[in-house]
């Protein structure tokens, strides 16, 4: 967009070296080969989302928020004799058929994907 990449979210260590999942924007100049952190947030914190441009607008798509993500570590256990495995209820309440995927979406494909997400 512009002549710039755009880095939206992600996963990474804050500053008391916890896993977090972001809701920065950092914008990656080509020319200068320069980063910059934009002064916006997108509205949640995504990983393994799905970001693509139509009609010069950035949308954001899919991927898991920051609850979800902690989630998928709440089954691991440590192995012993005495230890049991235990799965947590109710981990998830999304439908099985949306899965943690990321892609691309070629521009011709847009309309297309948009109508089929507003019939849901």
């Amino acid at each position: 967009m512009d002549g710039n990449l755009y880095l939206f979210d992600g996963i990474g260590k804050n500053s008391e070296g916890l896993t977090q999942v972001f809701n920065d924007v950092h914008k990656y100049n080509l020319k200068t080969n320069s980063w910059v952190k934009l002064m916006s947030h997108a509205p949640m914190g995504m990983a393994g989302h799905v970001t693509f441009v139509h009609n010069g607008k950035a949308y954001v798509t899919c991927g898991v928020n920051q609850n979800i993500f902690n989630g998928y570590f709440e089954d691991l256990n440590e192995a012993g004799k005495d230890s049991t495995y235990r799965t947590p209820e109710n981990w998830t309440t999304t439908p099985r058929s949306s899965h943690f995927s990321r892609g691309m979406i070629v521009d011709k494909f847009v309309d297309a994907i948009l109508q089929f997400w507003r019939e849901r």
